[in-house]
């Protein structure tokens, strides 16, 4: 009986952490491969902040002037 009981707790967790790495990869491939919708958004978003936003276009004219518009987000040694 004692064993049983053992076998069933070693298969739950073993369950749980198998959907938990493949929870992770499903939303990790979900995260990083954008479909035609999010590239439809982001096309959109610069005519959107301009009209919404007029002061960004300067900002954002500089940041392409020095070739930084693309490297905003990384680290620069």
């Amino acid at each position: 009986m004692r064993k049983r009981i053992i076998y069933v707790i070693i298969i739950v967790v073993l369950l749980l952490t198998g959907c938990t790495i493949g929870g992770s990869f499903y939303m990790l491939n979900f995260s990083l491969t954008p479909d035609a919708k999010i590239l439809s958004k982001d096309a959109d978003s610069y005519p959107y902040m301009y009209r919404n936003y007029p002061f960004l276009r300067p900002w954002v004219d500089s940041l392409k002037q020095v070739d930084a518009a693309s490297c905003i987000l990384c680290c620069r040694p």
